[in-house]
């Protein structure tokens, strides 16, 4: 039997984007165990993992952040050496930048057989940005500078594949060009894979149907969910709502839009929405918070439009939910999110860092209730067919095979 363990730096993420999957591949005849930290707040996903018969590593000294303590870094390396020379794994699949440097320099320690390295989008070190909307000085921009020098040296020692078991995952072609720029991966011997995304089970969210418009559509809602960085497009979302509550009062128009914003603040993350900021929107009146998403399903549910304003992304998840609760969704023409909406088709692409754009892209849809339908049914039927697990888990357990 076959032996595969997931790194992946918090029990929230496994739990909402490769629980179903490691299920899955369990089915498959594989032993499969996760090493992750888990939270002290939350039991339900170590209860989720455990209840999956995952062999679970809870993470004591590794953690997802940006401040470096050295002897704290030294202890995750070791403990990492630990699961690793406990479980024996024949497949290991790091997730995301710091599980994928520190669970490679120990798999190729106690010789791992396949070691998949996958980056589900790149993140703040290699997401093109106007920091001058998010600080009153460059330093966020230096910051990012020095650490793309730095990871990129980094990730040619540890993508360097003389030894031909290595494989880097990624969701889009777009990532892939973007390395490039940084990596030399034909002569790193780096052999590379694009899955597009993890798999959405598709059954749970054909609960939500189609929008009928049997009530009265006057009061609008929209929504973004995502986590409440700079980079996810907040500004440009808040701004967009602005520009439309002005456009409605100036025109006199029937409709009452509502802005809801799902997400947790991430002080871990340099691109993070502080509260004060978040708190001053709300008193303004132009956004409704409502912090972290636990049921996805009740958040579209409630809403006609989706929205991710991202400036780069992997395969946003959020989006793919959006589209199987049949929404129609406007996003920015990025990485990631062009991948999953078709413009003019399941909804609207406006360029990043745009948010007159973005508002103009809104208020088109808020008038023609026949748009919003046509959408949602056309984006269900797009994810169905491409980004849904039936699709994707057999790509994955190929992946593992071979």
């Amino acid at each position: 039997m076959k032996k595969l363990l997931y790194l992946v730096a918090e029990d929230s993420y496994f739990y909402s984007h490769r629980l179903e999957l490691a299920s899955f591949i369990k089915q498959q005849g594989y032993e499969v165990a996760v090493a992750t930290k888990c939270s002290k707040n939350n039991l339900q996903y170590k209860e989720a993992i455990n209840n999956q018969d995952l062999k679970l590593f809870e993470l004591k000294f590794f953690c997802r952040t940006s401040y470096i303590n050295p002897f704290k870094e030294f202890l995750a390396l070791k403990e990492l050496y630990y699961i690793y020379k406990t479980f024996k794994p024949d497949i290991v699949h790091h997730v995301a930048l710091k599980p994928i440097i520190y669970g490679t320099i120990i798999a190729q320690i106690v010789k791992v057989k396949r070691i998949i390295n996958a980056l589900a989008g790149l993140g703040f070190v290699f997401t093109e940005a106007n920091y001058n909307t998010w600080f009153k000085n460059i330093k966020l921009k230096i910051k990012q500078k020095f650490l793309q020098i730095i990871i990129s040296k980094i990730l040619k020692i540890i993508f360097n594949n003389n030894n031909n078991n290595k494989i880097l995952l990624l969701q889009n072609q777009d990532d892939l060009a973007k390395l490039k720029q940084f990596l030399d991966i034909t002569k790193l011997n780096l052999v590379t894979a694009i899955i597009p995304g993890s798999g959405i089970v598709e059954d749970r969210y054909f609960t939500v149907q189609p929008l009928n418009f049997t009530n009265d559509t006057r009061n609008i809602k929209i929504v973004l969910v995502a986590r409440l960085l700079w980079t996810k497009g907040i500004a440009e979302f808040v701004n967009a709502a602005k520009y439309i509550k002005n456009y409605i009062k100036q025109n006199n128009l029937l409709i009452n839009p509502e802005f809801i914003l799902y997400g947790d603040i991430d002080p871990k993350n340099p691109a993070s929405v502080d509260y004060a900021t978040i708190n001053q929107w709300q008193n303004q009146g132009l956004i409704i918070w409502k912090n972290f998403c636990h049921n996805i399903i009740e958040a579209y549910a409630s809403c006609l439009i989706a929205v991710l304003p991202s400036y780069r992304e992997g395969l946003p998840k959020s989006l793919l939910e959006a589209a199987l609760c049949a929404r129609a969704i406007v996003t920015t023409d990025v990485p990631g999110c062009r991948e999953i909406v078709e413009h003019g088709v399941n909804g609207y692409l406006v360029p990043k860092q745009d948010s007159e754009a973005l508002a103009k892209a809104l208020l088109a849809l808020m008038q023609d209730q026949n748009l919003i339908v046509n959408m949602g049914i056309l984006g269900r039927e797009k994810i169905y067919n491409k980004f849904s697990a039936k699709t994707i888990f057999p790509q994955m357990l190929d992946l593992y095979a071979n």
